[in-house]
């Protein structure tokens, strides 16, 4: 009884015990960093993937193609829709919408990476405007000194 009343005293019992109440507050601290970093990688993930699929949609779309034609619209939203059945990651199919001009060409992916969370912590918007570049009227622009002449 006096050996245990000593250990008392000195703190052994109580140093063995602040093991036990450190784990207790460290444990869901690192369970909770882990699940945020794992949301956060999805999250870079699923904006990365959209943003290349918008890029791909954008070029597609500024495909030169005859007056009045939509073919290239319609090209660029296939491509589109494709990207966002090809995607595997956890979320949302997002909103698509593609404008094709006669100068740019103007994607955008609105989704969510994860449902289950509030729309606050997971939303994303991916927005792509692409300018038709004409590599021929560029040349005539230039080797005609500035102005543009056809034929």
């Amino acid at each position: 009884m006096e050996k245990q009343r000593k250990r008392l005293i000195s703190g052994e019992y109580l140093k063995r015990a602040s093991m036990t109440v450190e784990s207790a507050v460290i444990v869901p601290m690192a369970v909770v960093l882990l699940a945020l970093l794992i949301v956060l990688t999805f999250y870079v993930h699923n904006r990365t993937w959209y943003i290349c699929a918008a890029c791909e949609a954008a070029v597609r779309g500024n495909m030169p193609v005859a007056e009045g034609s939509h073919e290239a619209e319609d090209s660029a939203r296939k491509l589109a829709q494709q990207r966002i059945t090809d995607q595997v990651m956890p979320g949302s199919d997002p909103s698509l919408d593609i404008s094709v001009g006669k100068k740019s060409t103007s994607v955008q992916y609105a989704g969510q990476t994860y449902v289950m969370f509030s729309r606050y912590l997971t939303p994303f918007r991916v927005q792509l405007k692409a300018d038709q570049v004409r590599p021929e009227t560029f040349v005539r622009t230039l080797w005609s000194g500035g102005g543009y002449h056809a034929d």
